[in-house]
């Protein structure tokens, strides 16, 4: 296992995006490191963090990590760019700096990407950081009216899905430069989607590797977040759909809207889908 660990120290390289995490970052670096056994090539980006999380990292684990100072926070994907271009490995693990993973999550998702060459995106199962036993997301299926269903199976199997969330994903380096990296247009929402959703569409697969699990803080929707997630969606289909094919799906869309206008009017957030359509 060991030999297999440091071999694997040499294909994979692993990248830590951080802002404002300051409660949750040491105990994500640690449940890393503590499973590598090996001399991984590890990145963390701090995108402008103001709550001492970027000083705390730096006066623990200067030794094992490069750490980059961003001057402004725009958001995960210009970090995860960075990352994906510094990376000169066959395998980039991406991780938000407040997950706390399992034993053996890393060596499960290169064993997955590893026996499937037409995948190029592995995530384990996301769990609940105070409710271990709750799915968070385990793979996500888009719809083609750009509904995100999040799928909640609390099973062990590798599943074959459309998207995945973003809080941990192994890449496949020279396809994530096939499909460009990650869209910098989106500061939050959709950000890890339309990433993976591009290498699906390139003809590649994303699997959720469910005997693989993290564990992460259940976060309340806000005010900015119902924002970016309705523009975000729109950005999504208008940069992915040709216009034939918005106009043929285009009662399905009208009537969703009006579900999810609905939807947002009872939480009190209308005032905001009207904004994000703007």
């Amino acid at each position: 296992m060991e030999k297999k660990q440091k071999k694997n120290a040499e294909r994979v390289t692993i990248g830590f995006v951080n802002f404002n995490n300051f409660k949750m970052v040491n105990e994500c670096v640690e449940s890393t490191i503590s499973q590598l056994g090996g001399p991984y090539r590890m990145i963390f980006v701090d995108n402008a963090s103001t709550d001492g999380s970027r000083e705390l990292i730096e006066r623990k684990y200067s030794q094992d990590l490069e750490i980059i100072k961003l001057d402004e926070n725009g958001g995960p994907n210009p970090a995860r760019n960075l990352i994906l271009k510094d990376a000169k490995t066959e395998y980039v693990l991406f991780l938000d700096a407040d997950v706390v993973l399992e034993n053996d999550v890393v060596i499960k998702l290169i064993q997955a990407l590893d026996s499937e060459q037409r995948a190029a995106v592995a995530a384990p199962k996301i769990m609940d950081y105070d409710e271990h036993s709750r799915v968070q997301f385990n793979g996500t299926l888009i719809h083609y009216i750009g509904a995100a269903i999040h799928l909640r199976n609390n099973d062990a199997h590798t599943n074959v899905v459309t998207s995945l969330g973003g809080a941990c994903l192994l890449v496949r380096k020279k396809v994530a430069d096939k499909v460009n990296g990650w869209d910098e247009d989106l500061f939050f929402g959709w950000t890890d989607g339309d990433f993976v959703y591009r290498t699906v569409l390139a003809g590649y697969q994303a699997l959720s590797v469910s005997c693989a699990k993290l564990y992460h803080p259940y976060g309340k929707r806000g005010v900015s977040k119902v924002y970016y997630q309705v523009r975000n969606r729109w950005h999504f289909m208008l940069k992915t759909y040709a216009w034939r094919t918005l106009i043929f799906i285009l009662p399905a869309i009208i009537l969703y809207e009006f579900f999810l206008l609905g939807f947002l009017l009872v939480k009190k957030q209308g005032g905001t889908y009207f904004r994000a359509n703007l």
